[in-house]
């Protein structure tokens, strides 16, 4: 309410007397008192009154010798104004700035002294020197800091800009309008400024959650009337960065002997970040568990993990899938029942198995051995025709046959294989087991170890299809 008078009163002083004294008084009246460049002048009106009951002439001179005074007539100023009692005269001057004078607001005193009674009134004269270029500082008070904003910035939080604007001259801004500028933002308002009113112009300002850190310009304008004023202010501030990783989503399948389990995680923030994934698996389980992307074995004092190093840009989304799977074990097991089925299926319903033995020593080599050979139905049929041939190497012959074993049916020498032992059978009974046994001389000390060949089986099924099968080879040694 203060301000609104003092306003009230400045502007009511321009058009009634400023100053009175006992004699006489003066007012002013501005005609024209903004001044763009040099050579331009500032015209004023000087009311002056005569209130003595004597004729009286006024003289009009200046205290600042920066500034040069006329008048029209140039009369008023060299030898005064004649003014007769009781009546009162305009007198149109002008001021003229020197080439020392700098832009901006000044005040010039302008002196109208009485030379009846010497008395004298002082007029402050306004004069806006200025170039053609509008100025902050006509308008504007030089406070320390005009822009006030936060150094820093969380883009994910609003922030305020406040624009200082003091008005310090007795000038009714009807429009001003405050332009914030920025590579993120484009804000402005418009508003008035009272003479000497000061006003906060304030701007709220929500970035983008995912601008990028870095530092960015913020340059503000400010216009009286739709003219732009000079300089334009600029400041600065930086956008900090962040990262918030969440996991936005986790699904969970379950199959024959298998879990998989996939976690989606998001990087909310404005910087790339990495975040570590562990899951805790065992022994056994790691073995059975893969993580896609490909993933690292952790192994503390707290157990055993499989590690994924996830690398998220901003606002960019990855999935982790970890699956759990034993049906490799079930596979196993069923190729294991597969193949152990085809070797029963395939296998010869025959065994043999041959076996040496030592039973004697000579000059500490191997003088005597006695042989057996194991002949096995492992099938639920009954085989006729059966005829064994066992071989016996060349340095060694045979002996007559195990007590109780049965004799072959023939032995005779042959000159690449040595000698050769045959027996037939009418028949192999089903599941039957035979054991026949013989004794092997050596002909010479046998030092080291002797080769003995595998047996052969030839025997016919029910549908008279000749079979044969082998025995393994046996190498005996002392």
């Amino acid at each position: 309410m203060k301000k609104l008078w003092i306003v009230g009163l400045l502007l009511a002083l321009t058009l009634v007397p400023v100053v009175s004294a006992q004699d006489f008084s003066v007012s002013k009246r501005e005609i024209k008192s903004t001044i763009l460049l040099q050579g331009d002048i500032a015209t004023y009106d000087l009311i002056i009154a005569n209130e003595q009951e004597a004729d009286d002439r006024f003289r009009i001179n200046l205290r600042d010798v920066l500034w040069t005074l006329g008048s029209r007539p140039i009369s008023d100023v060299v030898s005064g104004i004649n003014i007769p009692a009781g009546e009162s005269r305009t007198s149109s001057i002008w001021l003229l700035p020197t080439d020392d004078v700098n832009f901006g607001i000044h005040q010039v005193d302008v002196v109208v002294a009485s030379r009846n009674t010497g008395e004298y009134i002082i007029i402050p004269l306004t004069v806006n020197y200025r170039s053609d270029v509008a100025s902050l500082k006509e308008y504007l008070a030089a406070v320390s800091r005009i822009v006030e904003l936060p150094s820093s910035v969380d883009p994910r939080k609003p922030f305020k800009i406040n624009v200082n604007i003091d008005n310090r001259n007795p000038r009714d801004i009807k429009k001003l309008d405050v332009i914030v500028e920025s590579d993120l933002f484009n804000l402005s308002k418009s508003t008035n400024l009272g003479p000497l009113f000061k006003k906060v112009v304030s701007f709220d300002v929500a970035l983008d959650p995912l601008t990028p850190p870095g530092e960015h310009d913020v340059k503000v304008t400010i216009a009286v009337d739709g003219e732009q004023l000079e300089p334009k202010l600029i400041e600065s501030f930086e956008v900090t960065g962040y990262s918030d990783v969440q996991e936005v989503m986790e699904s969970v399948k379950t199959g024959f002997l298998s879990k998989s389990t996939a976690k989606t995680l998001k990087n909310n923030g404005n910087t790339p970040t990495t975040e570590t994934l562990r899951f805790q698996t065992g022994l056994i389980k790691g073995w059975f568990t893969s993580v896609t992307p490909a993933a690292y074995s952790i192994v503390n004092e707290e157990g055993r993990f499989l590690g994924v190093d996830l690398a998220l840009q901003p606002d960019e989304a990855r999935t982790v899938t970890v699956r759990t799977s034993y049906q490799p074990i079930f596979w196993i097991l069923i190729l294991a029942l597969l193949a152990w089925g085809a070797y029963y299926v395939l296998r010869s319903p025959v065994a043999l198995r041959k076996e040496g033995i030592v039973v004697a020593t000579r000059e500490g080599g191997i003088s005597e051995l006695k042989v057996l050979v194991h002949v096995k139905n492992r099938s639920n049929n009954q085989f006729d025709r059966v005829t064994i041939v066992d071989r016996v190497p060349n340095i060694a012959q045979i002996e007559q046959p195990d007590v109780g074993s049965l004799k072959p049916s023939k032995i005779f020498q042959h000159k690449r294989e040595g000698t050769v032992a045959k027996w037939e059978l009418t028949s192999l009974e089903r599941y039957e087991d035979r054991i026949i046994s013989y004794q092997v001389k050596s002909k010479l000390t046998i030092l080291g170890s002797i080769r003995l060949p595998s047996v052969l089986i030839k025997y016919h099924d029910v549908n008279g299809r000749e079979h044969t099968a082998k025995s393994n080879e046996v190498i005996v040694r002392i």
